[in-house]
């Protein structure tokens, strides 16, 4: 049975989703994504914005591997998972980048340094949690919720009503 507290700040924070059964949720689980959160903002994050994002992210998406989210990195792409969360050796992402197979990546770049590897690497090996995106939306999508306008015929409806004392 899980802790139901557990279950609840890890759906919050986006480290699993409902039905998700591949994630462990014991009780370390948190903890664990908090660390590797820390570890996203401090390393992973600046590796995979300077390195990958141009090729893998925004309007560029090369191989149908889009890294702007983590559900997008879990996804993958037309090579199938790129990240095995808590296996760094078996994730796509951390093989190309230390030039383990090929296509190296980036693709006519150097490879990372043993440190941005080794922290690729932990982060992976923690669950590979972001914290947010890494870009901000562009979508102005007009029907979303926060721009849907109340026409002012259907202002007679109860909830707009003020409260009766």
């Amino acid at each position: 049975m899980f802790d139901i507290r557990i279950v609840l700040t890890c759906l919050l924070l986006g480290t699993i989703s409902v039905g998700d059964a591949k994630e462990d949720l014991s009780p370390e689980h948190a903890a664990k994504m908090a660390k590797g959160r820390e570890l996203f903002k401090k390393s992973a994050r600046p590796i995979l914005i300077g390195r990958y994002l141009k090729c893998h992210g925004g309007e560029s998406v090369e191989s149908e591997l889009d890294l702007t989210t983590r559900k997008s990195l879990i996804r993958g792409g037309a090579e199938g998972a790129v990240v095995v969360p808590g296996k760094p050796m078996e994730s796509r992402l951390y093989r190309l980048a230390a030039h383990l197979d090929e296509p190296f990546m980036p693709e006519e770049g150097a490879k990372l340094s043993d440190i941005a590897l080794e922290q690729l690497a932990q982060w992976i090996e923690l669950g590979a949690p972001y914290d947010k995106p890494l870009q901000e939306s562009t979508d102005d999508d007009p029907l979303a919720w926060t721009k849907r306008k109340i026409d002012d015929s259907r202002r007679d409806f109860w909830s707009f009503q003020p409260l009766a004392t």
